[in-house]
Order: C-alpha cells, then structure tokens, then sequence
C-alpha cells in the first residue's frame, strides 16, 4: 500500500510541473496512510524528478525531530488538514498561478461555474500568514473543517485535499481552470 501511495504522489509531482501548476522546488505533498502515518515530501525537492526517497513516513502524533527536519515546512498545514477532517486522505499544495492570482485578486472565490461546485466542493481564501506557520496551519485546518476541498492562501498558493491523491488533484485541476476561466472573464 505505501508503494502505490509513493508512486502516486511521485507521479503528482511530474503532473504538476509538466501542467505548469508548480515550479522546481515549490510546494509539497502527503497522504495518509489506513495505519495514520503520514507520507510527507520532503524540503526543497523538484516535483518534476522527485523519487519516493523523497519522502519521510512519520507518525503525526509523535513525528520525532529528525522527520520534522527532513519533511516540508509546511508540515503544520497537512497534519492541520488531517486533524481537521478525518475523510482527507491527501494534501497538496502548490503554487498554481491563476488560483494564487485570484487569491492576490479577491478576498472571496466566486462561485460563477456550477460544475466546480459539484465536483470540487467548496474552494475559499484565506487571508494571508507567514508560510510554515502555527497560524497558517490553523487558517487552513479550520477551513478544511468547515467544508474546503480547496484553500487559496493569499499571496501564497494553494492547497488542496481529497479523499485520494487522485482525488486532491482532480480538484486542483479543476479548481485552477475554473480560476484561469474567471481570470479571463474579468478581463
């Protein structure tokens, strides 16, 4: 099972890039696992050729000082999400362009396109803090418990959960065409 989780999220990182929703180092990802661990991508990887060697398994009740120095700084946001919502299985966060522009744009998501409802669920913004910290983390865990399947961080990027990895991307994908479609019809 933690293989075809590691080859999913290894195969995030290569989609991600080649779709132009993250750049070299930027964002990470995790998922899971049925047991609670956490599979978490370690800092400053390349998405586009990361390996599963770069990830750390850890217990998120008891992480231990040498996984929290090898997984992302932003590992107070995933372990927020998952606390937050015991259905989320994945989180991943990027730094798509056309979400994190409307997120620079707006201080709500419009709601215009009915199928990103129905297929993405709630997508908000959140006001902007400091990456990697408590209250970025408590931002986005409150979020997640009230419903958001996708968390625009303003001035920062995005985060998406699901319920699969599949699933986090589905809404990441769908969530930055629907920005990329309100961004044009702003115009």
């Amino acid at each position: 099972m933690i293989a075809e989780i590691l080859d999913a999220l290894v195969d995030v990182g290569r989609q991600v890039h080649e779709s132009g929703l993250n750049a070299g180092t930027a964002g990470n990802f995790s998922a899971r696992l049925v047991d609670g661990r956490v599979v978490m991508s370690k800092r400053r990887v390349r998405k586009a050729t990361m390996t599963s060697d770069d990830f750390v398994v850890f217990n998120p009740d008891h992480p231990g000082r040498e996984a929290l120095e090898q997984a992302s700084t932003e590992y107070r946001l995933h372990l927020a999400s998952y606390r937050a919502d015991d259905a989320v299985r994945a989180v991943l966060h990027t730094h798509s362009p056309a979400l994190t522009a409307v997120g620079l744009r707006r201080s709500s998501f419009p709601q215009l396109l009915p199928e990103l409802e129905t297929v993405v669920g709630s997508i908000v913004i959140n006001p902007f803090e400091s990456s990697g910290s408590e209250r970025l983390a408590d931002d986005v865990g409150r979020a997640v418990g009230r419903g958001a399947s996708v968390v625009i961080l303003k001035r920062h990027g995005v985060v998406t959960v699901g319920m699969s990895v599949a699933q986090a991307l589905d809404r990441l994908e769908l969530a930055e065409n629907g920005a990329r479609t309100i961004l044009l019809a702003e115009r």
